[in-house]
């Protein structure tokens, strides 16, 4: 799960002592290697990993934001390795509770919030067996803690002498403004009453939030200022008082909310209603009582406004004045019963003399089961209900019109969808031809009108597998998300998408690898191509597998190949076929990242014509070359099209000459270099010093390095080490599969050192642990380990390395494999 951000793992059952096995924890822990995106990490009850923590804290790969170990054992060690990390440097929150400091070195703790005081906002100590000496230890650290906004304590005894000590020295930090809310109902008379002196018993700090119902709105940080008041509109215009505050509150939009938990309507004039609810947050109001003799027509009217009062918990509707039957409309029914999909917290109803809802209180009983499957059974009335529909019914009437084969439904749905984007790929588990022809049946009637309809806002469809929260959205499991969030879901084109008249785009993954295309591919290509003045066909990630040249220009001729960012090619085309291909990669002019496998031909003219396309690619930043053989000894003409400084750049599994090295060393383009992975390349009989000058280059900035299966030998390592010990942001080296001397071993260990940075460290076994069946025995690695641990005990700090036995790999092998961990810990 390469891509994984936030992580939280609990209650793993501690196995017996005698199935602990130390494999399994190294087994779980090295695959945080590989997640270079984790920024929020929370294990509850980690028991595995007392007395090994650092095993996974130098698998981190990436600063995290949140850390959360908690309700389990962790050790002075652990302690230790924890505030030594690297990777908490930039730490927002640290959640601590439940792990025991009763007994723990007393300078631990102050060492860790040392290390995240700059950035730390929330800290949590629950239940962890802090006691006065501990928390007097960090007071000083607290102090300086300025970003901290949460902090609790809960569950530790503490006594009245400390707790004053630590208002004390956290009264420094940052205080803001606090008042937030203005009160104008009749409430609060307990608040006076305690100042004047009539309530002395009762605490003053219980005044400070006297609107607790509203904590989460007032502690909001930048919060707009709030007004609460009574509104009961039951005269024919305003009186004074709400004239004043209305026309206050107007001139001071939007850093004013006007807010009211309860609102009566009682014959008051439409206009007014409509007028002073505009002001209004009706996301507040908590009851609603309507007595009005109106017309079903009036009723209807205000409905949208009942469906944005999603809190509403109490609803009283009455006298509803029942039209004439040449008056009756359906419609008004449907508009006013649908609202109800948006009350979630309804929990009174009382409707008196509903006459409308005779023979249709279905309707508002089963409302959203119903309101779709009502639709759904009559699709020749689904365009005009659609008129009157709130927003939020559209996708699940999608989901079920999708779910249930209802073509007709999709069709119309598509041309009056209120949304921006239409995430179809993501209720798509496979592709499904029937649904996209009714999608782009619907696209069809859209792309044919003069002039769109009123409602509709769409301008992207997505095949992707993507948009799953969308949908999850509004099927209830995240209901407390705004619509608004929908109607601009997509910022990444927001300039090509809020153009009058622009081409509407379908986004589409792009996975060619079968010798022609799928049936679903094949009719959606079709389907663009006859409509190329006004559809813009769009892939972001464009994969090759298998699909010959000339099927692969034809795919990409229909394709925006500005739109793509991501482009891998893993064929073995012949350098011909690379050069017909090589036009099309220069239009791609927004790609980021080139991942190419080649072939083995070198034809001079054929070069040129390919590497000349990297002159248009300005956004390059990824740069990944897979046995480029053709670039042997012309490595220079490719680096001098190079436009942009690269992030990362592989170049493996081919032959260069030294000439090539020193083209790139000598490169532009490598000067902010992040990763540099030259596996594969063999440098056996080059200049030592051509590795070192080229490691100089990139010292500054490097962070991954690897280096497997170069055939590299100590006199390469003695030339590259002074190099090597300068890479101070050094996070990741690799060098497997290199015949190195314990004693060259011995000296890249003792220059790594000092590097503050490096975590993940992964060596070849020495020469003199191979034998002649290239197995290691588990004598001999018994003795490797002793005298690596030797070696790491001696340089005097935590440290941890990988070693790989495999001595002959092809070279596909997997690193992670064949692993042997070796350790040290001082005591």
């Amino acid at each position: 799960m390469t891509n994984l951000k936030r992580l939280l793992i609990s209650h793993i059952h501690m196995p017996d002592l005698e199935q602990q096995e130390e494999g399994h924890v190294v087994q779980i822990t090295s695959q945080f290697l590989r997640l270079h995106h984790v920024r929020d990490l929370h294990l509850e009850s980690p028991f595995y990993l007392e007395g090994c923590l650092d095993q996974m804290l130098r698998c981190l790969k990436t600063p995290l934001d949140n850390l959360g170990i908690t309700h389990c054992l962790l050790t002075n060690s652990d302690l230790t390795h924890l505030s030594q990390s690297p990777n908490i440097s930039q730490l927002k929150g640290l959640d601590l509770s439940g792990v025991t400091m009763t007994y723990s070195s007393p300078e631990l703790l102050p060492a860790l919030l040392e290390k995240v005081s700059a950035t730390l906002q929330e800290l949590y100590l629950e239940q962890s067996g802090i006691r006065d000496s501990h928390l007097e230890s960090i007071l000083h650290i607290l102090s300086r803690c300025f970003q901290l906004m949460s902090f609790s304590l809960r569950g530790n005894l503490l006594s009245m002498a400390i707790l004053e000590k630590l208002l004390r020295h956290t009264s420094g930090l940052p205080r803001k403004f606090k008042l937030r809310v203005l009160d104008l109902r009749n409430t609060g008379q307990d608040f006076w009453r305690m100042w004047s002196g009539s309530s002395v018993h009762v605490s003053s700090s219980s005044s400070m939030a006297p609107m607790a119902e509203d904590g989460s709105r007032i502690e909001k940080r930048l919060a707009v200022f709030e007004v609460f008041t009574e509104l009961h509109l039951k005269e024919r215009t305003m009186n004074e008082f709400l004239t004043y505050l209305l026309n206050w509150v107007e001139q001071r939009d939007p850093f004013i909310h006007l807010c009211c938990k309860k609102l009566k309507i009682v014959s008051f004039p439409m206009d007014n209603i409509m007028n002073v609810l505009s002001m209004v947050q009706l996301d507040c109001i908590q009851e609603l009582h309507v007595n009005c003799t109106w017309h079903l027509s009036t009723l209807a009217m205000i409905a949208p406004l009942l469906g944005q009062m999603s809190n509403v918990q109490k609803l009283f509707v009455s006298y509803i004045h029942l039209p004439d039957p040449e008056e009756w409309n359906e419609q008004h029914i449907v508009k006013i019963t649908s609202q109800f999909l948006r009350l979630h917290h309804l929990q009174d109803l009382h409707l008196e003399s509903p006459f409308y809802l005779e023979g249709c209180l279905d309707q508002m009983l089963r409302l959203l089961d119903l309101a779709a499957m009502s639709l759904l059974r009559k699709e020749d009335l689904a365009m005009s209900a659609l008129e009157f529909l709130p927003i939020e019914l559209f996708p699940p009437l999608f989901m079920e019109a999708f779910y249930g084969s209802h073509s007709k439904t999709l069709k119309t749905m598509v041309h009056a969808w209120p949304f921006v984007r239409l995430p179809l790929g993501g209720l798509m588990e496979l592709p499904h031809l029937i649904t996209l022809q009714a999608v782009l049946d619907g696209l069809d009637v859209l792309l044919t009108q003069k002039e769109r309809p009123r409602r509709c806002k769409l301008r992207v469809l997505d095949l992707r597998n993507t948009g799953q929260n969308f949908w999850s959205m509004w099927s209830g499991y995240t209901d407390h998300m705004s619509s608004s969030l929908l109607v601009a879901s997509v910022p990444q084109n927001r300039s090509r998408t809020e153009q009058p008249l622009a081409p509407l785009e379908v986004f589409v993954e792009m996975s060619l690898k079968e010798w022609a295309m799928d049936e679903f591919l094949t009719y959606l290509m079709r389907w663009a191509e006859e409509r190329k003045d006004s559809i813009h066909l769009c892939c972001k990630k464009l994969k090759i597998f298998g699909m010959p040249v000339e099927n692969t220009m034809k795919v990409l001729s229909m394709v925006q190949l500005d739109c793509i960012q991501d482009v891998e090619v893993n064929q073995n085309w012949h350098l011909s076929s690379l050069a017909t291909f090589a036009p099309l990669l220069g239009q791609m002019s927004n790609v980021q990242r080139l991942i190419l496998s080649a072939s083995e031909e070198q034809e001079q003219h054929v070069v040129v014509q390919f590497t000349s396309q990297f002159l248009k690619l300005h956004h390059l930043r990824d740069l990944y070359l897979e046995s480029p053989f053709f670039l042997s000894g012309r490595l220079d003409q490719m680096l001098r099209c190079l436009m942009s400084p690269l992030d990362n750049l592989a170049i493996t599994h081919c032959l260069l000459t030294e000439s090539d090295l020193t083209h790139l060393s000598q490169c532009p383009s490598i000067s902010q270099l992040k990763g540099l992975d030259l596996s594969g390349i063999t440098v056996a009989d080059f200049s030592p010093e051509l590795l070192q000058v080229l490691l100089e280059q990139v010292a500054d900035t490097l962070q991954v390095l690897d280096l497997n299966q170069c055939e590299i030998m100590d006199s390469q390592i003695e030339a590259i080490l002074p190099a090597l010990s300068h890479c101070s942001q050094l996070r990741s080296f690799s060098m497997c599969g290199n015949l190195l001397s314990m004693a060259a071993m011995e000296k890249l260990l003792r220059h790594t050192s000092g590097l503050p940075s490096l975590s993940q460290e992964f060596y070849p076994a020495p020469l003199e642990s191979n034998s002649s069946q290239a197995v290691l025995s588990k004598e001999r690695l018994a003795q490797l380990r002793a005298e690596l641990l030797e070696i790491l005990r001696d340089l005097g700090h935590p440290r941890t390395i990988w070693l790989n036995f495999v001595f002959f790999a092809s070279h596909d092998y997997d690193k992670y494999s064949h692993l042997e961990i070796i350790e040290y810990v001082p005591a």
